[in-house]
């Protein structure tokens, strides 16, 4: 994703997260090492919502990087439901 070297794509990012259900895990591990490679909070919303929806991995970690206290419980619940590679982020 070189386009997203970008800081303009952020918000466009985050919402194609929103669309993301864990199926895709590619795409959803390009989205989330971009955010993660940001590191903008205004992503954190974005990256919580994806984890109640099933995805993991760099999304995870993302979250785990630049989320906040109430991302742990997102990450936690997670982890809980077994969603894969979750624990990334705790």
């Amino acid at each position: 994703m070189e386009w997203a070297s970008d800081r303009q794509s952020l918000m466009p990012l985050c919402e194609l997260l929103e669309k993301c259900t864990g199926d895709d895990w590619q795409t959803e591990d390009a989205i989330g090492r971009t955010l993660l490679d940001f590191g903008d909070p205004a992503a954190i919303p974005y990256l919580e919502r994806a984890t109640q929806h099933g995805v993991g991995g760099y999304v995870a970690r993302a979250l785990g990087h630049i989320g906040n206290e109430r991302s742990m419980e997102f990450l936690s619940d997670a982890f809980a439901k077994k969603i894969p590679d979750a624990w990334y982020g705790i």
